[in-house]
């Protein structure tokens, strides 16, 4: 696992993606589940790997551009990338890396 200090979004959605892969569903369409940050969470792995995700459950979900996201977590970085993710077709590989330039 990363160092706290090492956390931000990215590191956890790869986090997340290497759960994933290593319980053995990474062929497979999942239902994925989050409350409060877990939501946003979900929120980004979804737009990372959408051939992954089935459906998402949101409970209390945080917005992707929240200012109540940790400095830890990147939340303005975060929020940069999902835009940019949702203007192009540009996702997250298989590996969990990002592409340099999204």
């Amino acid at each position: 696992l990363p160092r706290a200090s090492d956390l931000d979004v990215l590191t956890l959605v790869a986090q997340l993606r290497k759960l994933v892969v290593g319980v053995g569903w990474a062929h497979e369409r999942i239902v994925l589940g989050g409350i409060s940050m877990g939501g946003a969470l979900a929120k980004l792995y979804s737009l990372a790997y959408p051939e992954s995700v089935d459906r998402l459950v949101l409970v209390a979900s945080g917005g992707l551009s929240e200012v109540w996201w940790h400095p830890l977590y990147g939340a303005r970085a975060a929020a940069r990338l999902a835009v940019r993710l949702l203007r192009t077709d540009a996702k997250a590989q298989p590996d969990g890396s990002w592409p340099h330039r999204v």
